[in-house]
């Protein structure tokens, strides 16, 4: 009886070890899906307010990734001579620790104190983003680029330790 449950026991752990790396972890690096993410990282000024929508000029990189099973590609935009920025508060919307360690549910308007505090302590911010609108160039002449709308689902606060 000792002999035949042990290779069962050892039968029964391989098939979970295969059913385990076969099956679960490739779901779990499916996760985020094959659909593009968007983020910005940098500092805003001329901060305004119309309608519910954010207005600022924002200086910094702006990202697109595109995931792919478990790895990943990103493409990066440089903002770095400034570009003009619309967005508005996601619900829900979470703003984070500048490491990413904690963050915190937080009501509608938050987004704007981020921005506005950001502005005065001339700080960055990390924005991930979703129903993201832009707009690359003008015409047939390379350029310019806008982030017309987005909606932000995460920003970084530095008053969040």
């Amino acid at each position: 009886m000792k002999f035949f449950l042990r290779p069962l026991t050892v039968d029964l752990l391989t098939w979970l070890a295969v059913f385990v790396t076969g099956c679960l972890l490739p779901v779990g690096a499916l996760a985020k899906g094959d659909s593009p993410g968007f983020s910005m990282e940098g500092t805003v000024k001329n901060v305004s307010v119309s309608g519910g929508r954010i207005h600022f000029e924002f200086t910094g990189i702006f990202r697109i990734s595109q995931y792919h099973g478990i790895s990943s590609s990103t493409v990066e935009i440089d903002c770095k001579h400034g570009v003009s920025a619309t967005v508005l508060q996601g619900d829900p919307f979470f703003s984070m620790s500048p490491d990413g360690r904690a963050g915190a549910l937080r009501p509608a308007g938050e987004l704007l104190k981020i921005l506005r505090t950001a502005v005065k302590d001339n700080r960055v911010v990390k924005f991930e983003l979703y129903d993201v609108k832009m707009a690359v160039g003008k015409d047939k002449d390379f350029g310019d680029f806008t982030l017309s709308d987005a909606t932000v689902v995460r920003a970084t606060d530095a008053d969040l330790q």
